[in-house]
């Protein structure tokens, strides 16, 4: 509200502080906060699993840079394989294959079935990756 206001629409088509979603039906301001703290907690989960991916490399080495370079490499492979026919079997398991379903939020009725697959995916994600971290560390000496 504070950043787009609070006036009418243009279109003429939504009622007054109304705002119109994706699919054309207008959305109350408490209907459109509600999906922007589901979207940004959708996306906040997005991170925790690609986190945990960083956790687990920085696991590996002892040089932080490495292990940031080593995350961020693994972010850049999966985007660019997104977009490659070739990798159109392992895509589903691309840990960027569902970070663009936010947007369903802010459909009419809410599209869940790519929200929902994205969650199950980063919780797998969150799950064996901070596992692996942890056995990896319980590995390590820590007190050195």
């Amino acid at each position: 509200m504070i950043l787009f206001g609070t006036g009418t629409s243009v279109t003429g088509g939504a009622a007054a502080g109304a705002a119109t979603s994706l699919s054309g039906v207008s959305l109350t301001h408490g209907q459109l906060t509600a999906r922007l703290l589901y979207s940004i907690g959708y996306i906040v989960v997005a991170m925790i699993g690609f986190g945990a991916i960083g956790l687990f490399l920085s696991t590996l080495t002892s040089s932080s840079l490495g292990a940031a370079l080593g995350a961020l490499s693994i972010l850049i492979t999966s985007a660019v394989l997104q977009t490659l026919d070739a990798a159109s079997a392992v895509r589903p398991y691309l840990p960027t294959n569902y970070w663009l379903s936010w947007i369903d939020f802010f459909r009419d009725p809410i599209f869940w079935d790519s929200i929902d697959k994205g969650l199950l995916l980063q919780a797998g994600y969150v799950v064996v990756f901070f596992g692996a971290a942890w056995a990896n560390l319980a590995t390590k000496d820590v007190t050195s």
